[in-house]
């Protein structure tokens, strides 16, 4: 009899055209990589909205909208409970609106266009979230705190506050770059899926990616057409096309 404990990492599948989604237990010392949790059926989560890990919380986002006047993004964030019914959908523990000049200051837009606000990129690092304005030019961005206060629901925003006044610049993370944290570091994947910097995440400095990079280079076999996420310290890498995989 094999003793050897697994252990399991919820893995949330939404699709981008409709609004259902599917839960998966991810283990690699299982016999299957992926195992769908069976729930409620017909889940559903607003496609538009986008979600995002912060330790055991779930920060939920939405769109650009009008809200008393002025532009603002809607939030919410929940306590994962991979046991719930529903668990993108669970009661949560703070709510509220983010107004559009937490982010951009008092500009409307950075670069040349004019829709550019419309969705907000935030990236939980640690205990903090980048807020990310990546342009042609260079890449604008504020860190912020990330407090969920679950003792005191419905009383705060959870990125009440910036861990630096000001915003700051990324000479070399702009446009069509995705940024993949893993640990105290966050994989930079340039626009062409090959090539890739790694950052040191040190919210220290001002700067919190800075020069010099740890490392750079290109990876063969790897394109645009593949897909990557990070899973606690590990990178799975797909393609969509052949539903060929790899797990670093």
């Amino acid at each position: 009899m094999n003793n050897k404990k697994i252990t399991k990492n919820s893995i949330i599948v939404r699709s981008e055209k409709s609004d259902s989604y599917k839960i998966f237990d991810f283990s690699v010392d299982a016999a299957e990589l992926f195992e769908e949790v069976t729930l409620s059926s017909n889940l559903t989560f607003d496609c538009t909205w986008q979600v995002a890990q912060v330790g055991s919380y779930l920060l939920q986002w939405g769109q650009e909208c009008r809200h008393k006047g002025g532009s603002a993004y809607e939030y919410k964030l929940v306590e994962f409970d991979s046991n719930s019914e529903d668990p993108l959908n669970t009661k949560p523990i703070q709510s509220g609106y983010w107004t559009k000049n937490k982010f951009w200051d008092y500009r409307n837009y950075y670069s040349t266009d004019p829709n550019e606000a419309k969705q907000l990129d935030l990236l939980p690092i640690g205990g903090f979230v980048l807020n990310t304005i990546l342009t042609e030019g260079r890449g604008t961005f504020r860190l912020f705190n990330f407090d969920a206060r679950p003792l005191q629901p419905d009383s705060t925003d959870p990125l009440s506050s910036y861990y630096q006044l000001g915003q700051g610049a990324f000479p070399l993370i702009k446009k069509g770059h995705s940024l993949l944290p893993i640990g105290n570091y966050v994989i930079d994947r340039h626009p062409d899926g090959k090539h890739f910097r790694l950052w040191s995440f040190d919210p220290q400095l001002q700067v919190p990616l800075s020069l010099p990079a740890i490392q750079q280079g290109c990876w063969k076999d790897v394109d645009t057409n593949n897909k990557m996420l990070v899973i606690d310290d590990k990178v799975l890498e797909w393609n969509p096309r052949n539903f060929h995989y790899k797990l670093w």
